[in-house]
């Protein structure tokens, strides 16, 4: 389950162990199953069902970050080896938020022109810059290749709020 903690961010996560594991059987759920689309959506997201504090700074550990991911990647994985033939050509990604791993998501785009306009999106509240910097400084030492893309987000409310920086990294499965 998501739980986001407002009234102790900074408290040491109880039960680490027991929500990992949570986290690698709600993986193993999607072993067959492939989610199909509905006739309105463009695209289909799964949040990490966990704690906040699990996964995020200054509470989580390396060590959490990494069989999270795992567990993460898993389930994208899954979907992948249960994927229909007629979305054969479907996009799986993963999609990971640095180091704020909370509002990272596993989405399956069933438009294409979606997706691309999702990741080209530059305007007045948004620009959006390509990063070179690799996957390896990530807790992702069990994957060993990906087709990957990462990007560096600048956000804003509004004219007179302060600019805020998201780093972004993108893998297909």
């Amino acid at each position: 389950m998501r739980r986001i903690s407002v009234y102790r961010p900074k408290q040491k996560v109880r039960g680490a162990e027991r929500r990992l594991r949570a986290l690698e059987r709600w993986a193993d759920t999607f072993k067959g199953e492939f989610p199909l689309r509905r006739a309105e959506e463009s695209y289909v997201g799964f949040k990490m069902p966990t704690l906040d504090r699990l996964v995020d700074p200054p509470t989580t550990k390396r060590r959490y970050q990494r069989r999270a991911l795992q567990s993460f990647f898993k389930a994208a994985n899954h979907m992948s080896a249960a994927r229909p033939g007629e979305f054969a050509d479907t996009p799986i990604e993963v999609i990971l938020f640095w180091p704020y791993l909370w509002t990272s998501e596993i989405t399956i785009f069933f438009d294409l022109d979606y997706r691309e306009e999702l990741f080209s999106l530059c305007n007045q509240w948004v620009e959006r810059m390509p990063i070179e910097k690799g996957w390896r400084e990530l807790p992702l030492d069990f994957l060993t290749e990906a087709d990957h893309r990462a990007y560096r987000f600048r956000n804003r409310e509004g004219e007179s709020e302060p600019w805020w920086e998201s780093e972004v990294h993108v893998f297909s499965v």
